[in-house]
């Protein structure tokens, strides 16, 4: 998988550009062994721009995300567009 998304053009267009990498390299390394993240707990940092897609990625790949971020401006913003579903 080529890196580069949206950083290639040297043009940040925000969490759009990288919401399919996460979720495509996900899908891709579990294909390696036969699975999905059923049953599976991931942890993560950061809900910025690069970050934010980490948890909706986890969720179309059947798994269960716990994100860390301190901005509660980001985590408000995360939840407003449905790449994360809940906050504590």
């Amino acid at each position: 998988m080529y890196g580069q998304m949206t950083a290639g053009s040297w043009i940040y267009i925000g969490t759009q550009g990288i919401c399919k990498a996460p979720t495509k390299l996900l899908l891709q390394q579990l294909t390696n062994y036969n699975s999905d993240l059923t049953g599976k707990l991931v942890l993560t940092a950061g809900l910025g721009g690069m970050g934010g897609a980490q948890p909706l990625a986890v969720k179309m790949n059947n798994g269960v995300s716990i994100c860390v971020e301190v901005d509660k401006d980001r985590i408000q913003k995360r939840l407003d567009t449905k790449y994360l579903d809940i906050f504590y």
